[in-house]
């Protein structure tokens, strides 16, 4: 499950869906990296923008297969065909 704060800061979950599985939550985005050290990178990150030496790894998985795209794990990210 993906939990974006545009729709607002709380998600709300039902209780039988917590006591019924196993779940494991983990979290990233801007709450997860101190904000000097974002300002830090960035001038690193756009200038390998400019250059083309950015890689942002990523494995492509159609609607078909996305049960493997649940279970993808690694350094990749599992993004779906445009």
């Amino acid at each position: 499950m993906q939990i974006g704060s545009l729709p607002g800061t709380a998600a709300s979950l039902p209780a039988a869906l917590l006591h019924s599985r196993q779940i494991r939550l983990t979290g990233s985005g801007a709450g997860s990296v101190p904000e000097v050290r974002m300002i830090a990178e960035v001038p690193e990150i756009t200038a390998r923008f400019g250059d083309g030496t950015f890689d942002a790894p990523y494995a492509v998985y159609r609607l078909s297969r996305v049960g493997e795209a649940w279970a993808h794990q690694g350094r990749t990210r599992a993004v779906g065909p445009d």
